[in-house]
């Protein structure tokens, strides 16, 4: 399986994902729009026809002021996953804005703790770039005295369609405000912009001082990189396709209603406050490959190899590369180690019958519930990643991040050896060894 290579541009003019690849040409799923031609699928040689589908009237009445309501294009899953997906490369992968965005949500951490550079970043693409700002309903309301007529919000119906009428997103926060996103967008979902205001800010390499121009960058493209070979005057920004989780809990041999989950960290099954160990049939296409005898076990992605998964003794793996990361927590075995699986591995984590316990469940720290004997989760490459937005490029961001983060591979320099001095001539003894007489 070839590596993925995710340069993206994210340019203004045009609002197409187009990718060429030594295989194929195929169009990508699409996430925006505000009239029917824009966000269609093309390749670099052509353009897919698309039948738009019109977005609900609450939808259309919040957003009067695009001038022909929000309307949403969007692929099939299905051809997405055929097309477009972790695991193969591409020579471009290039996204850019057909008409000028309009539509961005901006994120922040919980608390009150940032709402000065929260209402910064509103303010700044409100008034001066003229866009319409979505906020959740709890920041909203606090907003309400700012009597700001371009910001909205959203309901709770409304969350499964925000990816129709967002452009981008903006985070403000840590990592924690990366996976909330990745939370609300239950499909497909924007680019996503974050600015490292957290403890930690693994996934978070723009720095807040730079707000203004970052996000001139996103908007107006930025000028340092490479032109997009479809057209010489496209420019944008270098974006990183982050692999999610599809996960779906299964009872009685049946999928439990509302109970799938996008997960862009891990999946981890463990014993909660159990004393014994959680006992775990692992199967793969259906497959028993092993059975887990440890405090449990996690499956991770790339993005999610330096969060739990490290801490458990996992790899760290370059989001880039298309893998699973099957992690162990505690085994009670000397011989099981973590390995890494393929992207299109199909695993299911079922708790047998014989187990002395009941196990527990979370997706991405979030939604954890008990698992009964005969239940099972299953989890396999979700076909809607997380594009994340790089200050610089994949792997330069990557490494920083270890760097400044983890302290990666930080040690005391070796010195190098010393030369010995040359011995000193014996008495009645030359420097070239002859002797005087």
């Amino acid at each position: 399986m070839e590596g993925l290579n995710a340069t993206a541009l994210l340019v203004r003019q045009r609002t197409h994902l187009s990718a060429s690849s030594s295989s194929r040409e195929s169009g990508f799923r699409n996430t925006f729009g505000s009239r029917p031609k824009r966000g269609s699928a093309r390749t670099c040689s052509q353009k897919h026809e698309q039948q738009p589908e019109n977005s609900n009237d609450r939808i259309k009445q919040k957003f009067e002021k695009y001038p022909d309501g929000p309307t949403r294009v969007d692929t099939p899953i299905e051809a997405y996953r055929r097309d477009i997906i972790p695991g193969r490369v591409y020579e471009s992968l290039s996204l850019d804005l057909e008409d000028e965005i309009r539509g961005v949500m901006v994120l922040k951490k919980l608390g009150d703790g940032l709402t000065e550079e929260f209402h910064k970043v509103v303010e700044y693409l409100g008034i001066e770039q003229s866009m319409q700002v979505v906020v959740e309903p709890h920041e909203h309301k606090k907003m309400a005295h700012k009597e700001w007529d371009f910001v909205d919000t959203f309901t709770e119906a409304e969350q499964e369609r925000l990816h129709m009428y967002i452009d981008f997103v903006v985070c403000v926060g840590g990592d924690g405000v990366i996976l909330h996103a990745s939370y609300l967008f239950k499909r497909a979902i924007p680019p996503v912009i974050s600015f490292n205001m957290g403890s930690l800010g693994f996934l978070t390499n723009h720095d807040f001082k730079s707000m203004h121009k970052d996000l001139n960058e996103v908007i107006f493209g930025s000028e340092s990189l490479e032109q997009c070979s479809i057209d010489g005057s496209m420019q944008g920004v270098h974006i990183t396709l982050r692999m999610r989780l599809f996960c779906e809990v299964f009872r009685d041999g049946k999928p439990m209603k509302g109970q799938q989950y996008e997960v862009l960290n891990e999946v981890v099954v463990d014993r909660g406050a159990n004393p014994y160990l959680t006992k775990i049939e692992c199967y793969e296409q259906g497959r028993l490959i092993t059975k887990v005898q440890a405090d449990g076990l996690m499956l991770a992605t790339p993005t999610g190899s330096t969060a739990y998964s490290v801490a458990a003794g996992g790899s760290m793996v370059h989001p880039n590369v298309p893998a699973i990361l099957f992690t162990p927590i505690c085994a009670h075995s000397l011989s099981f180690r973590p390995v890494i699986l393929p992207d299109y591995a199909e695993l299911d984590l079922k708790i047998p019958d014989d187990a002395r316990c009941p196990a527990w469940v979370c997706f991405d720290g979030k939604q954890r519930q008990e698992l009964l004997k005969g239940d099972h989760v299953r989890v396999r490459m979700s076909p809607n990643p997380v594009p994340t937005i790089n200050k610089a490029d994949q792997t330069t961001d990557w490494f920083e991040s270890l760097d400044r983060c983890f302290g990666w591979n930080e040690r005391m320099e070796q010195k190098p050896l010393e030369e010995h001095p040359k011995p000193k001539a014996l008495s009645g003894e030359s420097q070239n060894g002859s002797v005087s007489v």
